[in-house]
């Protein structure tokens, strides 16, 4: 197999964390560079749960370069499974940019018998895939009762990333401008940005005054910029 100078560099990093004496390493002998070897190495990182976070996340971030079948089951076992490493692993199946996940992720996001993380990082995956069929599994986690917030900022972003095909969830993102979280309020502002929503400008420049630093930024200097953007077309 082929890799580009970078993802080489990652791959002996890796190797190396790990050290050539450790069992996966001396099972799967990824340093053969073959389809196979490299593959077989990644799955058994992925599927090793006494594995560090620091170890399956640089494994996470080699995925896109092999992309085998065994190993992106692998990635979806992962985001169930470890809610510590939910994220990145949606962020991993969100880079593969694979319409044929969104049925899965649709599910592991409407499952209320995995965690928070495991849910929002399938919302975030769904949102880089950006495959319409799946806003109403989007939209029902938005509706669902007692949802956590960093499952609700991530069905936002999700939502927001579907532009105008997301429009008849402009109100289940407007009742998010309420929320407590500051990072939901700030995805839904977002969101509302994203899909040019300027139906929502009023509710929008409520937030104008909101001092809220959220993690992702300022919710009231976003809430400036996205009611600017929907007068912009009036004037």
């Amino acid at each position: 197999m082929t890799l580009d100078d970078r993802a080489q560099e990652k791959l002996n990093g890796l190797i190396g964390l790990l050290g050539p004496d450790h069992p996966v390493v001396r099972a799967s002998r990824p340093a053969q560079m073959t389809d196979g070897a490299v593959g077989g190495f990644l799955e058994a990182i992925l599927r090793d749960g006494s594995l560090s976070e620091e170890v399956v996340g640089r494994a996470l971030w080699l995925v896109p370069f092999v992309r085998t079948v065994s190993v992106v089951n692998e990635v979806k076992v992962l985001l169930r499974s470890r809610p510590e490493l939910a994220l990145a692993a949606g962020n991993t199946l969100g880079q593969l940019a694979d319409r044929a996940l969104a049925p899965s992720l649709a599910e592991t996001l409407l499952d209320p018998t995995v965690s928070a993380e495991s849910r929002a990082g399938a919302a975030y995956a769904l949102g880089a895939i950006g495959d319409v069929s799946t806003k109403s599994a989007l939209v029902k986690a938005l509706r669902t009762a007692g949802q956590q917030p960093i499952v609700l900022d991530r069905v936002a972003e999700a939502l927001g990333y579907l532009h105008e095909e997301a429009r008849d969830a402009v109100d289940d993102l407007c009742a998010l401008l309420t929320a407590d979280s500051p990072e939901v309020r700030y995805a839904a502002l977002c969101a509302l940005g994203n899909i040019n929503a300027t139906e929502a400008l009023e509710r929008v420049e409520h937030l104008i005054d909101d001092n809220s630093v959220s993690k992702y930024g300022h919710v009231g200097e976003t809430a400036i910029r996205v009611a600017e953007a929907f007068r912009a077309p009036r004037q």
